[in-house]
């Protein structure tokens, strides 16, 4: 994957937990109960609409506690994380 494969950040969706859970468990990050926040989810797709990367926060008023960032190994190096942030 390069840059030109990357598309888009979107709000993160009901159908995309198991995705996103995959990543986090490949990458050796918690994952059990992050799908309660899933409205504080963004993930990255590629061209092809495969998630390839998401970003998680826990939301407390004013302030916010990143829960989560995670980018596919295949689409590291790219500024994906950053961009995610």
């Amino acid at each position: 994957m390069d840059r030109d494969d990357m598309s888009f950040i979107a709000e993160a969706r009901p159908e995309d937990v198991s995705a996103i859970a995959a990543l986090l468990r490949a990458a050796e990050l918690p994952h059990g109960d992050f799908s309660a926040h899933l409205g504080c989810f963004r993930v990255a797709r590629d061209r092809a609409g495969v998630v390839v990367g998401a970003v998680g926060a826990e939301v407390y008023r004013e302030e916010a506690l990143l829960r989560s960032l995670v980018v596919a190994p295949h689409a590291r190096g790219m500024g994906l994380g950053g961009r995610l942030v």
